[in-house]
């Protein structure tokens, strides 16, 4: 008699993947069975299915669906009875191409319950197997949504996660033909954990994978929009979104045709120069607060900063209605399919060129010597250094972190790891000091500006205003004394 485990061992079965095709199956076995309702027993059954799926690939790799038919059939598995023999051999023969159960005289052979829930099975482990057509076994099952109340055509959505996740949905989705035709349609999405480069991807490849990853992050059912408006949260996670696209685009443009980046940088421009103004004032109001904060006991500070944080909220309202109104607007819509259809095709690749870099693995490390190299370059700075060349410095030790994350599945991880630990210590640093900045400047333009909200302010007010503005010019000059600590790190990696 044979085992599920000496059948997989005789005919060499790549475990990892039966395996990985296994635990899927169950898990929608388990998820949807509200649906085919099938007994615990199934459950054992469609595990089983999962692991032989594939037992005729090393026999006949073009026909192994028929060769594992053949396989299972003849086999004395132990702890199955002939009728579950038959249905194990028909789930094999059915995973892949189209299902004609009505031309397999194994599927005939059986009681119409058993070819009922021969179907049912075999539809799991059809969309199960789509779910690691990259063969990786990285792609997971997030959510499924049943939808309690449906019609007939209201869809299965089901969402899954991991780098090569979309390209294993987009499988599964067009093998979830047999599941249709039993109950309904099934949707499949993806989401990336992270990029899934290979030291052998193509540079073009490589950079939409890297911003396919990224246009993650801003999937649109978050985007649109919590109770109606833009979050801080939100507006933070695009925003630096979209300067990592923008960084990508800039790090890997020459691999792609001028022509097809246009509209996308142009994109990433009107998004990036609408959200900035309402970041700007996210990081105002929050300095406004901690200064409040820290004159809880003394009233003599606060009256004019209770009317600059109401002109500051009034503004960032404002500003919030607009950066909505556009994140839900046609133009945005557009740009966003545009990125789509272009992170999906290569048709927008520049040729590569024999003597030119083109893998991954002929450039890495070249492009983030680069990118160090305009780091260190800020080390003849005076010292103190102005604010606007700090923010300059600031400026390109992002870009090095958005690289080196970006390309940190292929670097060194030691060495990833130092060089971004640097940059986020640094990058944040220096972002006070730019916040500060900023803070102390819009302060003091709201009483130069004479605005209506600092019209009617009284001299204590108006003390309160400029006592906050040299609040922020204390935190810069404190952050500017110790700005080359945080360089140092960088100088030596």
């Amino acid at each position: 008699m044979d085992s599920i485990t000496s059948l997989c061992e005789r005919y060499h079965v790549d475990l990892a993947h039966a395996g990985h095709v296994a635990r899927l199956t169950t898990a929608l076995f388990d998820a949807l069975h509200p649906l085919h309702q099938r007994s615990p027993r199934a459950r054992e059954l469609v595990e089983a299915g999962a692991l032989l799926h594939n037992v005729g690939l090393t026999t006949d790799p073009a026909g192994h669906h028929i060769a594992g038919r053949d396989i299972i059939v003849a086999a004395q598995l132990s702890g199955f009875t002939q009728a579950e023999r038959l249905m194990l051999a028909c789930i094999a023969a059915f995973h892949r191409k189209a299902v004609r159960p009505e031309a397999e005289p194994l599927f005939q052979a059986l009681n119409p319950a058993q070819q009922h829930e021969t179907l049912v099975l075999s539809a799991l482990v059809r969309i199960a197997d789509g779910l690691d057509y990259s063969q990786t076994q990285s792609t997971r099952i997030d959510s499924v949504d049943l939808d309690q109340a449906p019609d007939a055509e209201t869809p299965i959505r089901l969402r899954v996660k991991g780098p090569h996740s979309h390209e294993d949905a987009a499988r599964a989705e067009k093998k979830s033909d047999l599941w249709r035709a039993l109950f309904r349609p099934v949707r499949v999405s993806g989401r990336m954990t992270r990029p899934g480069l290979t030291p052998d991807d193509t540079l073009a490849a490589a950079g939409r994978r890297i911003l396919r990853y990224q246009l993650d992050r801003i999937d649109q059912d978050d985007w649109l929009l919590r109770d109606g408006a833009a979050s801080p949260r939100l507006i933070h996670r695009l925003r630096v979104t979209t300067r990592r696209m923008r960084s990508t685009l800039r790090a890997f443009g020459d691999y792609y045709r001028p022509k097809s980046l246009r509209p996308l940088t142009k994109g990433l421009l009107r998004l990036a120069d609408c959200l900035r103004p309402l970041r700007e004032h996210d990081v105002l109001v929050t300095a406004l607060e901690d200064y409040a904060r820290d004159f809880e006991a003394g009233a003599e500070a606060l009256p004019g900063v209770e009317a600059l944080m109401a002109a500051w909220q009034a503004e960032r309202e404002a500003l919030r209605a607009r950066v909505t109104e556009y994140l839900a607007g046609p133009a945005h819509a557009e740009w966003f399919q545009e990125m789509l259809a272009f992170v999906q095709t290569d048709r927008h690749d520049r040729p590569a060129k024999p003597g030119k870099p083109s893998r991954l693995r002929h450039a890495i490390d070249a492009m983030q010597a680069e990118h160090l190299a305009r780091v260190r370059a800020f080390d003849v700075m005076p010292d103190p250094p102005s604010v606007e060349d700090l923010h300059r410095l600031r400026i390109a030790i992002k870009r090095l972190r958005y690289l080196t994350d970006a390309l940190r599945e292929v670097l060194p991880a030691d060495r990833a790891e130092r060089v971004l630990t640097a940059c986020v210590a640094a990058q944040d640093a220096y972002g006070g000091v730019n916040d500060a900045h900023m803070a102390a400047g819009a302060a003091l333009r709201f009483l130069e500006d004479r605005s209506p909200d600092a019209r009617g302010l009284d001299p204590a007010a108006m003390r309160g205003v400029v006592s906050f503005a040299q609040a922020q010019q204390q935190v810069i000059d404190r952050e500017l004394s110790g700005w080359r600590a945080w360089l140092a790190p960088l100088l030596v990696i």
